[in-house]
């Protein structure tokens, strides 16, 4: 079955995020991405590669300003701590609703 897309506000503005057979795990450039404010992530992923390019993307939609680097190192720091907030060993597995407070 294919993946629906999705409209969700970032930045106060509404961005179309969709599943689509690109060469990279993710696009949005500053060119056509602005314009039209769409968002593609590559379905042929695991779990935590897609949650980590669907937060790079959209840091990038905040701000196309931020080097590169910076967006993939935050992005993979903001998928951990989501991963382990929420005991996430395996994202396929899905959220557990009990924090990590016993791990503190």
């Amino acid at each position: 079955m294919a993946k629906r897309a999705r409209i969700t506000t970032i930045g106060g503005k509404s961005w179309r995020i969709e599943y689509a057979h690109i060469a990279d795990y993710g696009h949005c450039e500053y060119g056509s991405c602005r314009r039209t404010r769409r968002i593609r992530i590559n379905p042929n992923q695991s779990d935590e590669a897609l949650l980590d390019t669907l937060i790079h993307e959209v840091l990038h939609a905040q701000d196309w300003d931020l080097d590169e680097n910076a967006v993939a190192r935050r992005a993979t720091e903001m998928r951990t701590a989501i991963c382990k907030m929420f005991r996430v060993s395996r994202i396929g597995r899905g959220l557990s609703n009990q924090s990590a407070q016993a791990d503190e």
